[in-house]
């Protein structure tokens, strides 16, 4: 039995919520990059199961004016969030 100070799942939890911040931070900083938002709904979905959330960054990077080739990938990356 796993204590409660020392609980790996939640660690890594905690440490791609952390990761999550810096990159909202990140896009605070440069709100057209699609690359960051993508990146932000792959941690949203895969790691911490916020499928909102996701759905929701992938619904932005729709509205900084991808090019043809980002484009795709908010497609590709759509499908696999939904």
């Amino acid at each position: 039995m796993q204590s409660n100070f020392y609980n790996p799942t939640k660690i890594k939890k905690q440490w791609y919520k952390l990761l999550s911040i810096f990159i909202g931070d990140a896009i605070t900083r440069f709100p057209k990059n699609i690359d960051l938002k993508v990146i932000n709904a792959f941690v949203q979905k895969s790691k911490l199961n916020n499928d909102f959330k996701a759905i929701f960054e992938m619904m932005k990077c729709e509205q900084c004016d991808p090019t043809i080739y980002e484009r795709f990938v908010i497609f590709r990356k759509k499908i696999e969030v939904e």
